[in-house]
């Protein structure tokens, strides 16, 4: 880690204004602010999420580790649920009736 970033962050943690304690009584007591802090949190998982590869993505949903990338496993469930019905409309069609 950046020597200049651990000591900006230390020094946010140590902020008689700014610190965790604060934060998270402010985050308990407004519901907007922890709206904003969970929209913050699902952008940024997104954008780490977008960063690997498709091998990679299969990967971390085979290993169980989507939920620790900020993911909700909720939606690898939800993905993999589209993704049989999709296989299954492919291959047996729709009421067993196939596309040529």
């Amino acid at each position: 880690t950046s020597p200049k970033l651990r000591f900006y962050i230390s020094q946010l943690e140590l902020s008689k204004t700014h610190n965790v304690k604060i934060m998270e009584a402010k985050l308990r007591s407004s519901s907007q602010e922890l709206h904003k802090m969970k929209c913050a949190h699902e952008r940024y998982a997104k954008s780490r999420w977008n960063l690997l590869t498709k091998e990679d993505q299969e990967e971390v949903k085979r290993r169980g580790w989507y939920s620790a990338l900020g993911g909700d496993d909720d939606d690898v469930k939800e993905q993999e649920e589209k993704e049989h019905k999709n296989h299954v409309c492919r291959n047996r069609g729709v009421a067993g009736v196939k596309r040529k």
